[in-house]
């Protein structure tokens, strides 16, 4: 999504969406700016509400605001404004904050509900370098007399790829997109991936698999942050809008990323994509909170050391708990133990102390952080055995290590197996988890576990940090 300002006029919606003759008589001058990273900024020369007194319009909010800005793509929606500022002098100026911007050729939407879009077309920061497909086909030929040089160049447009999923299909298409000038002439083969769902949905409905799945999935694969860059949709066979929205935590564009820093490329997996995909979709669903900390810790290069620990020993936690479970009793079986522990605390012990001992017997029939770090890597990895033992070498040592490393972190006040962690210590301890989560990624995926092994020995930051153990 690329920045830009809009100088146009801007009115509140009536009830029809048909293009309109002229611009309304109520419309008011201003400047619409956007930037990825910050958002949308509507400035007007004006208030809707006039004669409101001051500071009465902080706050209020508009659903949809229309605008006209006299270009290509000139009919603008606004969708979820706020005013955050105002002024009064000889013009009334007034700020709001937009959380998102519809552009078409010839089209508003008149409510909120009326954003439904039939398909959406989507690309992303590293996805043309995960593809690394080239299209193109080129010949040139020398004319001597003429002093011509001629270059005569093909473009071979592959089948597009298909994940056909419940209630929606996922297409991969490559396209090709031109630029000339007097002194130059550009062509770029880029990638997109386009949502079709069995029926038209609310934009929102679209944006799990916009912020969520397949920009976690090419995160997963490429090792580097994914951002939508271009969203555009279909509203009918004749109207098409671009959309813009704030990308939360955006950083710049990162430079292109070579094929030897990522987990796994399109050619890795071109053949069971399909499959990969759809797994990776519904296990994102099923573990939303767990894929919600990795990329959390992913996505935020300058996060604390401490936090990312804490972040991804809680990440494998519930892995552990939402895949496998993991209980030494039943609840009916625990119910006697509990019943006795608690009937064991003294009399003397004060009220709000024994709610608290009462609380942390609660859920003590379940496994411990240790126990279910331990499972993962000798149960669950159980295939993969051999990248694990590389990885953390003894399970039971290294799930002693994180436990009482978490408990140091999590409890600085309280005397523990671990007094002191140095930075170093922690950030190594970071990377073997990220490792683990992804190998369980994987596995979700249904990954061969040769396969597995492949991607991680062929893994440069992987063969660096076994080799640094």
């Amino acid at each position: 999504m690329e920045s830009f300002e809009k100088m146009g006029y801007w009115w509140l919606p009536e009830e029809t969406n048909e293009p309109i003759s002229e611009i309304p008589e109520r419309a008011i001058p201003g400047k619409l700016s956007f930037d990825p990273a910050t958002g949308g900024v509507l400035e007007l020369l004006g208030n809707f509400e006039e004669g409101m007194p001051f500071g009465d319009n902080l706050g209020k909010s508009f659903s949809i605001i229309q605008g006209y800005a006299g270009s290509e793509y000139a009919c603008i929606t606004l969708n979820d404004c706020m005013v955050t500022g105002q002024s009064f002098g000889t013009v009334t100026e007034t700020k709001l904050m937009v959380e998102r911007i519809f552009r078409s050729p010839n089209y508003w939407f008149g409510k909120a509900e009326d954003i439904v879009i039939e398909k959406l077309f989507l690309s992303y920061t590293h996805f043309d370098d995960w593809m690394r497909q080239n299209n193109f086909r080129s010949d040139r030929t020398h004319h001597n007399y003429e002093r011509v040089l001629t270059y005569d160049v093909g473009y071979v447009s592959p089948e597009p790829i298909e994940i056909s999923l419940d209630n929606v299909k996922i297409r991969i298409e490559s396209a090709l997109s031109s630029k000339h000038s007097i002194t130059e002439v550009s062509l770029k083969n880029f990638h997109r991936f386009i949502i079709i769902p069995q029926k038209p949905l609310q934009f929102d409905e679209y944006l799990p698999f916009v912020n969520f799945h397949l920009c976690n999935f090419l995160t997963l694969a490429t090792n580097h942050t994914n951002y939508p860059l271009n969203i555009s949709g279909k509203v009918s066979d004749k109207w098409g809008v671009r959309i813009y929205y704030r990308v939360f935590d955006r950083q710049e564009k990162e430079k292109s990323v070579s094929p030897w820093s990522m987990l796994f490329t399109f050619d890795d997996v071109e053949d069971e994509l399909s499959k990969y995909l759809s797994k990776w979709i519904c296990s994102s669903e099923r573990l939303r909170t767990v894929y919600a900390l990795y990329f959390y810790v992913r996505d935020r290069k300058t996060l604390a050391l401490q936090t990312s620990f804490l972040s991804l020993a809680q990440a494998l936690e519930g892995y552990h708990r939402i895949v496998c479970g993991g209980a030494y009793l039943t609840p009916d079986e625990y119910k006697p133990v509990r019943e006795a522990l608690t009937g064991a605390i003294p009399s003397w012990v004060k009220a709000s102390h024994r709610n608290k001992l009462k609380e942390m017997l609660r859920y003590g029939f379940q496994f411990s952080l240790r126990k279910r770090l331990e499972d993962i890597c000798i149960k669950t990895l159980g295939n993969n055995d051999e990248i694990v033992s590389e990885l953390i070498g003894k399970p039971k040592v290294f799930a002693r290590e994180v436990t009482n490393m978490r408990n140091a972190l999590t409890h600085p006040d309280v005397e523990t197996e671990r007094e002191e962690i140095s930075p170093s210590e922690l950030f190594n301890y970071v990377q073997k988890m990220e490792f683990l989560m992804r190998m369980c990624f994987l596995k979700e995926m249904e990954f061969p576990a040769d396969e597995v092994k492949r991607l991680f020995r062929e893994n440069q930051e992987y063969q660096y940090l076994i080799e640094k153990n």
